[in-house]
């Protein structure tokens, strides 16, 4: 298999992967924990609102947080940020403090993880071969929704059978054998562009985000990747289209499950198949298949038939996020590409935001299907803008880019 041939190649992604496994399960259960935590002492939607919105509110910092996996070793900086949180989870377990002091430490913890998110990103190609960039970067992905499904059943379960605490101390447990694993990674030292990128850290996040708008495949890529986080809303409909079609509640989980089950077969399909697109088609055929998926499932007349569209959504997603990170990974240099991961991601996080709060209201003012019909609209568009901008620049691009 492509997958035990790639992790034989190259132990230290092997060690990288294993500790981003665990480091992403611990985040689910702990979030789940913490969700019911709030839940029973404060009982309040505001109050599971705030913990939602803090876990996201680091997304702001991308641009300063991505710095530092420019200019740290990124095994040290990777291994630092899973003790950081690992102290974090501890005090909460301790202390289960109330709302406010919760919300401090949550944040606080979330910067953590978005410092980390990049470093790591930015660190696969120094750990695999370029052939198998895609395929490690699938693999990468792949585990990080494979987390989003198993950490929360797996925190549901310990909240269930032990308690809120027992759910905190697997977290904190997780982020001790994560940073074990991080440590058998070789060094991965910062390299300078030259002696005037050896600034302060807020010069070194202006100079990220100038090199984000000047580089002309980091910025396509962050235009169209910013389209596709406002195609989120689709997240906000989904239930209430499927009670439209005439679902229960496990009718909700099933179309929600179709999302996550297309992606992770994307993931799989990448594994095997890693040379039939270029990194930029790839990214754009990914965004046009989200936006047909979306598009479809806001027409679709039965439940079925929307599980399967959101089916098609999952995969081209997958698409995106695998294509997007091989075509950054092979077009920025080095010295910024931390940076440049930060911002990119960062952005999207936002857009997504925006759109979630955006889609409520044209929810409320329309319907389920048209919202996901304009989801899908804006993630055509965004495969179009894609598109457009690396043909426009293609004599910048390297071979790996070419459309």
């Amino acid at each position: 298999m492509k997958r035990v041939a790639l992790l034989s190649r190259s132990p230290a992604f092997a060690s990288l992967l294993s500790a981003r496994a665990l480091s992403l399960v611990g985040d689910g259960v702990c979030n789940l924990a913490l969700i019911v935590y709030v839940q029973e002492t404060n009982g309040t939607g505001i109050a599971i609102g705030l913990l939602l919105l803090v876990a996201s509110l680091p997304a702001l910092l991308s641009p300063v947080t991505g710095v530092f996996s420019d200019r740290v070793d990124q095994r040290r900086l990777l291994a630092a940020c899973e003790i950081a949180q690992c102290f974090l989870v501890v005090v909460i377990f301790v202390w289960l403090p109330p709302l406010a002091p919760l919300l401090v430490l949550l944040f606080l913890k979330a910067t953590a993880a978005t410092i980390a998110d990049p470093a790591a990103r930015s660190a696969v190609p120094a750990l695999v071969a370029d052939t198998d960039l895609v395929a490690a970067n699938a693999m990468l992905s792949g585990l990080r929704q494979i987390g989003d499904v198993l950490g929360p059943l797996l925190g549901g379960v310990l909240v269930a059978t032990v308690d809120v605490r027992g759910a905190l101390g697997v977290d904190a447990v997780s982020f001790v054998v994560g940073a074990v694993l991080l440590l058998r990674l070789p060094a991965l030292r910062p390299a300078l562009l030259d002696e005037r990128e050896n600034t302060g850290v807020l010069r070194a996040s202006w100079a990220g985000l100038r090199y984000v708008g000047s580089h002309p495949v980091a910025r396509a890529a962050a235009i169209a990747f910013f389209l596709i986080g406002l195609s989120a809303a689709d997240d906000v409909a989904l239930p209430f289209l499927a009670r439209d079609l005439g679902a229960g509640d496990v009718g909700i989980g099933a179309i929600y499950a179709a999302g996550a089950a297309g992606m992770i077969v994307g993931f799989a399909l990448l594994l095997r198949v890693t040379r039939v697109f270029s990194p930029a088609r790839g990214f754009v055929a990914g965004a046009a298949i989200m936006g047909l998926g979306n598009g479809l499932t806001g027409i679709a007349p039965a439940l079925a038939l929307a599980i399967g569209f959101q089916l098609v959504r999952g995969l081209g997603t997958a698409l995106v996020d695998t294509n997007l990170q091989t075509l950054l990974q092979r077009s920025v240099e080095r010295p910024m590409l931390g940076r440049v991961f930060a911002n990119v991601y960062g952005a999207v996080g936002i857009a997504a935001a925006v759109s979630v709060t955006l889609g409520g209201v044209l929810l409320d003012a329309t319907s389920p299907g048209t919202v996901l019909v304009v989801a899908g609209l804006l993630a055509i568009a965004a495969s179009i803008v894609a598109a457009m901008l690396l043909r426009a620049n293609q004599s910048a691009a390297s071979r790996t880019m070419e459309l």
